[in-house]
């Protein structure tokens, strides 16, 4: 039953109305020594025509990139957004990370042109073609989270490359060898609980006289049937686990109940899987923050799998915190592939 739904699930992530998408890379790039890309993760540059960001195009813009993201303490946008003209988008601008280009003609033909390193090295240049501003517009809504996924996925590779340059070995083979599943080690994160069904491992740090804590629990249990993916089934048996994050002197960790829990069914590492996003707290503490869970089965199916991330950072917005655990969760790997 999970096998079928996940084939279901599959086709229907990558169905994109109206609007091919092409998966390209500038080979006369690809030839010559590129520069390496700039900006810090979660910015976006939009080249558009100051006429169509102040028209419908632009309210289209800022409906997918500037959208709140959920499950977090403070109003946080998707992404950072500076528009320019493409007058403005001198060689400085050329080489940032992330790159939207709206080329809105009457001539054109309406399409979405994905490609890789054009300016720079570890870049992606997406570009909209549309005959006009409400084409243009349209061809944004109707691929929202198309959109969304390419940059946010782009992000998540790139915090996942540079964790997977630091990592220690022997700790990642020996949780597999106890738990038959682990992910990869960055050296700077450290093992805090190890039991029978579960590790949880976190990283500590102080920005100014701020503390910040993010945490990843990885555990297991028995998988009987499909009712196991029934949300609340999934909230109860993560919260189950979570317990056993404590704070003194009596404080451990929840739910926060009172704001809802946001589900979504994902490809996961081509599993089907639940992605939950919410805030946690502290009972008996004041103290809480964002958390981030993926639920889906092992190969076997004789198990679900939950990866839990959070985030405690109170003076400080959480995106990119979250973005970095996501890329840790993307690590998983069970014994049967080692490779992360």
């Amino acid at each position: 039953m999970v096998n079928s739904i996940y084939l279901m699930l599959h086709r229907l992530l990558w169905v994109i109305p109206l609007i091919v998408f092409f998966a390209s890379c500038d080979s006369e790039s690809s030839n010559r020594s590129l520069p390496s890309s700039t900006g810090k993760s979660g910015e976006l540059i939009i080249v558009v025509d100051t006429a169509f960001i102040n028209n419908k195009t632009g309210d289209a813009l800022e409906s997918v990139f500037m959208e709140e993201l959920y499950g977090v303490p403070r109003s946080e946008p998707f992404f950072d957004v500076v528009s320019v003209p493409p007058k403005g988008f001198t060689s400085m601008l050329k080489v940032v990370r992330n790159v939207l280009v709206l080329d809105i003609n009457s001539a054109n033909k309406p399409e979405i042109k994905i490609q890789k390193d054009v300016f720079a090295t570890d870049q992606l240049v997406v570009t909209i073609a549309a005959k006009g501003d409400l084409s243009a517009a349209n061809i944004i809504s109707k691929n929202k989270e198309k959109l969304q996924q390419l940059f946010d996925q782009e992000e998540i590779s790139r915090k996942k490359t540079r964790l997977l340059q630091n990592i220690d070995m022997g700790r990642r083979d020996s949780i597999i060898s106890k738990h038959g599943f682990s992910i990869a080690f960055p050296k700077e994160y450290f093992l805090s609980m190890d039991s029978t069904d579960f590790f949880f491992l976190r990283k500590n740090k102080v920005v100014g006289e701020h503390q910040i804590l993010q945490g990843l629990m990885v555990y297991s249990y028995p998988y009987t049937d499909d009712s196991n993916f029934v949300i609340e089934n999934i909230v109860n048996q993560m919260e189950s686990f979570i317990t056993n994050v404590k704070a003194q002197p009596k404080g451990y960790m929840q739910v926060e109940r009172q704001y809802p829990v946001l589900s979504e069914e994902v490809n996961f590492k081509d599993n089907y899987a639940i992605q939950l996003s919410g805030l946690w707290r502290m009972e008996g503490i004041f103290m809480g923050g964002s958390f981030l869970n993926y639920t889906f089965t092992n190969t076997s199916n004789t198990k679900l799998i939950g990866i839990y991330g959070f985030v405690y950072a109170p003076k400080f917005n959480h995106r990119e915190y979250l973005r970095e655990l996501k890329a840790l969760a993307y690590t998983f790997a069970e014994s049967s592939s080692k490779k992360p």
